[in-house]
């Protein structure tokens, strides 16, 4: 930090130590798209360009329904908002023509490897 503290460290071989007090990492997702909207039965196609093996990401829908004040509920939970197509570059939302909570959507992709 700016008086030469040091916050945390990560070795050669991943490990990491911290010397700052109540320290917590929060993980930032490797692509987050804007807040969009998803019409009753039709598709959104997003691109995220990350570029890679796509078996190894994970996916968040999370929704915004304009209808009672712009809460955000995740998709899986309250909606039938599901994600479909997902490539290295692209991933298709679909809202069923029923869902009445998906109003915008707004995608997370978390990447690991094995």
């Amino acid at each position: 930090n700016k008086n030469n503290v040091k916050i945390f460290n990560v070795d050669e071989s991943g490990d990491v130590t911290m010397g700052g007090h109540g320290l917590v990492a929060f993980p930032r997702p490797a692509y987050e798209s804007n807040w969009t909207a998803v019409s009753l039965g039709g598709n959104a196609t997003l691109t995220h360009n990350l570029g890679h093996n796509s078996g190894n990401y994970v996916v968040d829908i999370i929704c915004k329904d304009t209808e009672v004040g712009g809460r955000d509920i995740h998709a899986s939970s309250y909606s039938s908002t599901e994600w479909r197509n997902l490539t290295n570059s692209q991933i298709t939302i679909h809202r069923a023509a029923g869902d009445l909570t998906c109003d915008l959507i707004k995608i997370r992709i978390w990447m690991y490897q094995y």
